[in-house]
């Protein structure tokens, strides 16, 4: 029985060895594969936003950048991520927010790799999900629907959590929804998500 359990334990270690080789593998492709260069056409007016709030210390509430719609009101969803991402541009060039938004979209998938593991999907649906992962070209250029994607496996992972292993962490959804909303207009669904669950 022992020579048993031993032959048991050490194949168990070899295929998680293997599982998190592999893993480690498709994380750094996709850390490789955000490594984009700055293409968005957004990213301009998310810098200026930025700059624009911290100098005058307020959020945007009208148009301040457009000469012939100058006072319109402007409702801005994204104030957060653009406070952010100025800030790392000021401090790291575009090189830092190249940077910054492949670990995002790197995140994600490690997010992703974690809620499966917490509802128990077979290792064959994970090393098919690591394959896809690898050879779907997903949008990664840098705008705040990347930061969606991580905020919104944050808050299934806190979710699934609850379901599958009866971990209650759900006094962190209201703080997790109150920055994915101030951060990209996507927050949104993160409330549609919690009343379908």
């Amino acid at each position: 029985n022992n020579v048993m359990k031993k032959a048991n334990f050490k194949s168990d270690l070899q295929i998680k060895k293997v599982e998190y080789f592999a893993l480690g593998i498709v994380l750094i492709m996709v850390f490789i594969l955000g490594l984009k260069k700055l293409y968005s056409p957004d990213i301009g007016f998310h810098l200026d936003a930025g700059r624009w709030m911290l100098q005058h210390g307020k959020i945007m509430r009208s148009d301040v950048f457009t000469y012939t719609g100058s006072g319109t009101i402007y409702s801005d969803l994204n104030w957060l991520y653009q406070i952010f991402v100025y800030k790392i541009f000021h401090w790291f060039n575009a090189t830092g927010l190249v940077l910054i938004n492949s670990i995002f979209v790197t995140l994600s998938v490690v997010m992703l790799y974690i809620r499966m593991r917490v509802m128990d999907i077979s290792k064959f649906h994970l090393a098919l999900l690591l394959l896809i992962i690898s050879i779907v070209p997903f949008p990664m250029e840098v705008r705040p629907h990347v930061v969606s994607v991580l905020f919104l496996n944050v808050l299934l992972y806190v979710l699934e959590l609850y379901r599958f292993r009866k971990v209650n962490m759900l006094f962190l959804l209201p703080i997790i929804i109150l920055i994915w909303i101030n951060i990209h207009s996507m927050g949104i669904l993160g409330i549609v998500v919690i009343g379908l669950y």
